[in-house]
């Protein structure tokens, strides 16, 4: 948590913030509110001393944060003395909202132990963040003691559309509370994102356990230390028979890793929902954009259920709605009239890269798309990036990049380069882009050693690293090899801009200024 030692030490040498917390809610719980007001004088205070704390950072002006005043309020009355609930006025906290990388509103944050658990990206309705906290507080793993427990388990799976059950055994009840504990550290921020408290179940009854087996047929039933995974298809996919996966205990990154691939159905659908979800599973997905999941092509299906399996815990298989991922699609080049078996795309979430499988007319065989997946992972298949045709000629000012391009432009190790990401339909990324034009002219006598360069970055991609999650982003990359970028950060100002070139400039700028003079 990136926060000033000084807190820390006000938390530990001084009870007077605290106290001063104390009172408040107990002021604001007289006014029949469950939901504290925190500022910067007592953020850091109440989170460090207290176990949970889930706060929403907001504007007074914000429709979406006044929508949900209700249902926070709600969720806080629900879990009162289980989690702090706490609010953030940014207009009036700036400073703090800018320590904590605030950009937009609601932003809602939870802390546990007094440091940053995650972001919550899920509905704003108060049973969704009750079950998020609820979550990250406890272990999502349940005993299972007899048979009738067990068939409830079976029942649960079987209401839902579809649905994944890991049902875990440890041989020694002295064990059960160790390996719950590992479990727990493994399955929880999962549990928490994809709402999974009904679908992780321990036992440590081995006769219960051998029948669990039995039941779902597994013929190589593990004796100590393991995990059964059942995961139903969705019902758009007329599959009757689940898919079976069993896992046993060798490290705890392995077991992480097949918990992670084992908590979605397989070739589940990947939507605006959803996509939250795979993230938290922390695994590549492997898209298939299709039309119509019920009349998809045989062989591809055959395809992505071998490849599935055969990459469980590795990388998510999903199927890609060809209408609502429209815009997906497109920036992946994959267009309205390309056929379903012709778009599979890898996206690896952490990285924010993105490969395109080469496109065939017809469906690709299983081996060639297993290569090519273990390809994306080992770092040996080259990462898609948008691109638009390079201006020919490059010479005006700023100099145009492009996808393509990047490399041969920004990555010159001979030369400083300034770049500019930017989208025209913003009005901060028109006024950036007058002021990099303006300082461009200003600085052509030196474009020997520094070029001033600009990226329309809506149909350009740059490198992952430099990848622009707002417009505008502008970056520094002093000659040298290898050319890393430092970003710009302050205000957009033509003082600020400038002032930040000349300070990571290479050569001085001022002094060839004064020697042209």
């Amino acid at each position: 948590m990136a926060h000033s030692w000084w807190w820390v030490a006000i938390v530990i040498l001084s009870s007077f913030d605290y106290v001063f917390v104390t009172s408040q809610q107990q002021q604001q719980q007289e006014n029949n509110s469950h939901v504290i007001q925190l500022t910067k004088e007592n953020f850091w205070p109440v989170v460090q001393n207290e176990t949970c704390v889930f706060v929403k950072f907001y504007a007074p002006w914000c429709s979406h944060c006044n929508k949900m005043i209700k249902e926070f309020e709600q969720a806080a009355k629900e879990l009162e003395n289980k989690a702090i609930f706490a609010q953030v006025d940014c207009t009036e906290e700036k400073e703090l909202a800018d320590e904590l990388q605030i950009e937009g509103y609601p932003t809602l944050k939870l802390f546990i132990h007094g440091q940053l658990e995650k972001d919550y990206l899920g509905k704003r309705k108060a049973k969704d963040m009750i079950s998020f906290v609820r979550g990250s507080i406890t272990s999502p793993w349940k005993v299972v003691e007899n048979e009738s427990e067990a068939c409830l388990l079976e029942n649960k799976l079987r209401e839902k559309d579809s649905g994944c059950l890991l049902v875990a055994y440890s041989h020694k009840a002295e064990d059960k509370a160790h390996f719950l504990q590992l479990l727990a550290r493994v399955s929880k921020p999962i549990a928490v994102a994809v709402d999974g408290m009904d679908m992780f179940y321990i036992t440590v009854n081995a006769t219960l356990w051998k029948d669990i087996c039995h039941f779902y047929r597994v013929e190589d039933i593990v004796d100590d230390n393991a995990i059964l995974s059942v995961c139903h298809y969705p019902k758009e996919i007329n599959r009757s028979s689940p898919l079976i996966s069993i896992q046993k205990w060798t490290d705890e990154e392995e077991m992480g890793r097949f918990i992670r691939g084992s908590i979605f159905p397989p070739l589940s659908y990947l939507n605006a929902t959803t996509v939250h979800q795979f993230k938290a599973a922390q695994l590549p997905i492997l898209i298939a954009f299709v039309k119509n999941a019920s009349r998809m092509d045989p062989q591809l299906f055959q395809v992505l259920e071998e490849t599935s399996k055969d990459m469980l815990g590795y990388v998510n298989v999903v199927l890609g709605d060809w209408n609502s991922l429209q815009s997906l699609r497109r920036q992946l080049y994959v267009s309205d009239n390309e056929s379903d078996v012709s778009a599979i795309v890898m996206h690896i979430f952490e990285k924010n890269k993105n490969f395109v499988f080469p496109r065939k007319s017809t469906a690709p065989k299983a081996k060639p798309l297993k290569r090519w997946v273990q390809g994306v992972l080992d770092g040996t298949v080259e990462e898609f990036r948008r691109s638009e045709k390079p201006p020919m000629p490059n010479k005006g000012l700023p100099k145009v990049v492009v996808g393509e391009t990047w490399h041969s432009i920004v990555g010159d190790s001979k030369k400083d380069v300034f770049i500019l990401q930017y989208a025209n339909w913003l009005e901060k990324s028109r006024e950036a882009q007058a002021i990099v034009e303006e300082i461009a002219k200003e600085l052509v006598s030196y474009s020997d050693r520094l070029i001033v360069a600009k990226m329309n970055a809506v149909d350009n991609d740059a490198p992952s690293p430099y990848f622009a999650k707002k417009y505008p982003t502008m970056h520094y990359f002093p000659a040298g090899s290898p050319k890393v970028g430092i970003p710009f950060e302050s205000p957009v100002t033509r003082e600020n801009i400038m002032g930040f070139i000349k300070q990571h400039a290479t050569f001085p700028l001022d002094s060839i200024k004064k020697e042209e003079l």
